[in-house]
């Protein structure tokens, strides 16, 4: 096991970055899922997972074959046919408000 001495420079670089650049972008996407339509935030997101996937294999020489494209595609395909599933009548809406 590490000691501390080896361990606390780490440590706090990881609390820099989590303080500086991960919870401005959490805040940032709680923000803009609260005022985006939820099918636009549902592609984005799921596009998220493409998009480690995709940055994993270039920037860390991970594996990237038919199986990952696979994978990417019916990550993809699982967004979009979530947002084309439209029910006809929404739980605890009326049918006189509801828009096609």
């Amino acid at each position: 096991m590490p000691s501390s001495t080896q361990t606390g420079p780490a440590a706090f670089w990881i609390l820099v970055v989590a303080l500086v650049w991960l919870l401005p972008l959490i805040l940032l996407t709680m923000y803009a899922s609260s005022s985006l339509d939820p099918a636009k935030v549902s592609i984005l997101l799921t596009l998220e997972v493409v998009v480690g996937l995709t940055t994993a294999a270039l920037l860390t020489d991970e594996p990237f074959g038919a199986r990952e494209m696979i994978g990417a595609v019916l990550i993809v395909a699982a967004g979009l046919v979530e947002i084309r599933h439209v029910p006809a009548h929404r739980p605890g809406e009326s049918s006189k408000t509801h828009r096609p």
